[in-house]
């Protein structure tokens, strides 16, 4: 139950704050999460990119609608 209990949970961060970054040891346990969903038919089909790059974060604000979280995120997950 624990995991339908975490599934069930959700939240929209809002706000960002750009001093912070995500550890090393966090942003790995991210990939090994995305590397492990489950897909159909055994089949992985999705990419994740992990950019930290502020120059290309900011030419990508543009395609999201100019939502500030892009460029405040310290890594941004594109699927």
């Amino acid at each position: 139950m624990k995991t339908i209990k975490a599934l069930k949970w959700r939240y929209a961060c809002k706000k960002f704050n750009p001093d912070k970054k995500i550890s090393n040891k966090k942003l790995k346990r991210l990939k090994k999460s995305f590397q492990l969903t489950a897909t159909s038919f055994g089949l992985f089909p999705i990419k994740m990119l992990i950019i930290e790059n502020s120059k290309t974060k900011n030419i990508l604000l543009e395609h999201a609608y100019y939502q500030k979280q892009v460029t405040d995120c310290s890594h941004l997950l594109v699927l």
